[in-house]
C-alpha cells in the first residue's frame, strides 16, 4: 500500500493512475518512472518549505499527465 493522502489517492484514482498489482499492491501506472518518483517524492515531504518549492513541479506534472490522459481517450 502506498502511503498516500487521501486527497492524493483521490486524484490518482480518479486520473487512472492508480491500480493494483497481482500481489495486492498498489502501484502508479500510466507515469513515466521520473513522473512517478517525482509524485512519490512529492507526497513523501513533511516540511511545508519543501512543499511550496515542490507544489509548482507537481501540478505541471500531474497537469501533463490529465492533458495526456484525454489525448490518448479522444484517440480511441
Amino acid at each position: 500500500m502506498l502511503n498516500l493522502s487521501s486527497q492524493g489517492r483521490t486524484f490518482l484514482i480518479f486520473v487512472g493512475a492508480l491500480d493494483i498489482d497481482a500481489c495486492g499492491h498498489e502501484i502508479l501506472i500510466g507515469l513515466t518512472a521520473r513522473e512517478s518518483g517525482d509524485f512519490l517524492r512529492h507526497k513523501a515531504f513533511t516540511d511545508q518549505r519543501q512543499i511550496r518549492r515542490g507544489a509548482a513541479r507537481f501540478l505541471i506534472l500531474m497537469e501533463r499527465h490529465l492533458t495526456a490522459r484525454r489525448l490518448a481517450r479522444k484517440l480511441r
